[in-house]
């Protein structure tokens, strides 16, 4: 935000992040907010350039954060489950396409495809993080022939874009988990140090630790409701999980 550009070390910071988390015993992973991206958004999705990076990626690629629409919106509910799909069988395939190789000369780019991807719900006019919701998820994935990978999105439409929500949508996620559901394999959380958001503005002004786009959980909530998600978890006898 200060015109500096140092792009490589804030890579590094956020990479040597990720590992101290994971250290913790947390797994966790990024999402990325370019071509490049970890997750192949819902706007998106459609283009192939968007898809490419996934066909060599190392790591699980996300698909779709496909919105669930209601009433005379079903055909739209549809077409964006469609779309998700299309993106995740997209990806598991191998591909030939034009790239840059190591040496930053155009080279024709060949991969293997990543079949490992997951679907992300992250809610549309309505939320879709229930129980009905990520069946038909399920249940959609399992006719593509995909692997029954499900990622819920507590933030967005499903918090109906009030982050003092996310906490009560990871509840509910945690415990259709403890239920036996298998399909879910994560969470995404939006949470800063300090709760809420704030325009971005002279840099002078800004407040440390608060997000300048949307509004996000604080420190201490997050990490309450990730210790009560583990805590309740860990009360489920592991033939079940």
């Amino acid at each position: 935000m200060d015109d500096s550009f140092h792009i490589e070390e804030g890579l590094c910071l956020a990479r040597r992040l990720l590992i101290d988390i994971n250290d913790l015993g947390l797994p966790c992973r990024h999402r990325g907010a370019g071509p490049d991206h970890a997750a192949i958004s819902g706007r998106p999705d459609r283009l192939e350039r968007h898809r490419r990076p996934h066909h060599r990626e190392p790591d699980p690629p996300g698909a779709g954060q496909w919105p669930l629409q209601p009433g005379r919106l079903q055909e739209r509910h549809r077409r964006h489950l469609e779309v998700a799909l299309n993106a995740m069988l997209s990806a598991a395939q191998p591909h030939a396409f034009l790239g840059i190789n190591g040496a930053g000369q155009v080279a024709v780019t060949q991969t293997r495809g990543n079949p490992f991807g997951h679907l992300i719900l992250r809610g549309g006019a309505v939320p879709n993080y229930d129980s009905v919701a990520v069946a038909q998820a399920e249940a959609a994935l399992a006719a593509a022939k995909l692997p029954v990978n499900i990622v819920v999105d507590c933030s967005h439409a499903n918090s109906r874009k009030d982050h003092a929500l996310q906490a009560l949508v990871l509840k509910d996620v945690v415990h259709q988990v403890a239920d036996g559901n298998r399909a879910i394999k994560g969470v995404m959380l939006e949470s800063n140090l300090f709760e809420g958001n704030q325009k971005l503005g002279a840099l002078q002004d800004l407040r440390y630790g608060v997000s300048i786009t949307d509004a996000c959980m604080g420190w201490d909530t997050t990490a309450t409701a990730l210790r009560e998600a583990a805590v309740r978890l860990r009360s489920v006898p592991r033939a079940r999980l």
